[in-house]
């Protein structure tokens, strides 16, 4: 599945586990790197779909040939000098889904993707401090009427899109509590409202800087994530121009 705005492209690859086989790398013409060559069928699978949508995504956008996108040494992926992208995968059963969000370069200087499962109830409560404060939770509920674990996975993949969305900016690990939700905005269109045909809200969240991580990167600024949400997912995404 694709979808297009612009000079902005997404792409979903999806992949069975039971039908994969190291094998389809060759068939498919992406380079398996060593690191991935010796991790688990899992990694193996997430790469490849990763990979795959990536190269769609870059066909849509026009870029000619079939690129093997690698990494940094930060395990970023290395797209080619016109345009900028993000990858995301997740892991639901059996089936292995990766996303792949991709810009020119007159679009947009960097950007994040994420795509995360809905959190368990469980693991939401065990995880809540370390990923947001109570401010945070309550501006999500009061606004959207979430349950709690539904809005602690979106918080978490805004945070998520936003951190590789700076990456190439700060080059640092920074916390989730170095940023905060501060404000939400549902049912608007986003970028990619009919990307999930089974969405049930979408909108965008404001998000803010809590300290300096680089020089333009600093305490207070504020930055954009859209998302969408499912009953079982949720799709964010940060563009920094």
């Amino acid at each position: 599945m694709a979808f297009t705005q612009g000079d902005v492209f997404l792409c979903r690859q999806e992949l069975s586990l039971s039908d994969f086989n190291a094998d389809d790398f060759e068939r498919k013409n992406i380079k398996l790197p060593q690191k991935i060559a010796t991790a688990s069928p899992v990694r193996q699978a997430s790469y490849l779909a990763g990979r795959q949508a990536a190269r769609q995504a870059l066909q849509m956008a026009g870029e000619s040939g079939e690129f093997n996108i690698g990494s940094d040494a930060g395990g970023c992926p290395q797209f080619p000098p016109a345009v900028v992208g993000s990858i995301s995968h997740v892991r639901t059963g059996e089936r292995i889904e990766a996303v792949c969000l991709l810009a020119r370069t007159t679009s947009a200087r960097s950007l994040g993707v994420d795509l995360e499962n809905i959190m368990s109830r469980d693991i939401a409560a065990a995880v809540f401090n370390q990923v947001c404060d109570a401010s945070e939770k309550l501006l999500l509920k009061s606004n959207l009427h979430f349950t709690e674990n539904v809005a602690l996975s979106l918080i978490f993949s805004v945070k998520e899109a936003l951190y590789k969305a700076l990456w190439p900016e700060v080059r640092q690990i920074f916390d989730f509590t170095d940023v905060a939700v501060v404000a939400v905005h549902p049912l608007c269109q986003t970028h990619y409202y009919l990307y999930l045909p089974d969405q049930i809200q979408c909108g965008y969240c404001d998000i803010t800087l809590k300290r300096t991580l680089a020089p333009g990167v600093t305490q207070g600024r504020c930055y954009r994530a859209d998302w969408i949400l499912t009953d079982k997912q949720v799709l964010t995404s940060v563009l920094v121009s």
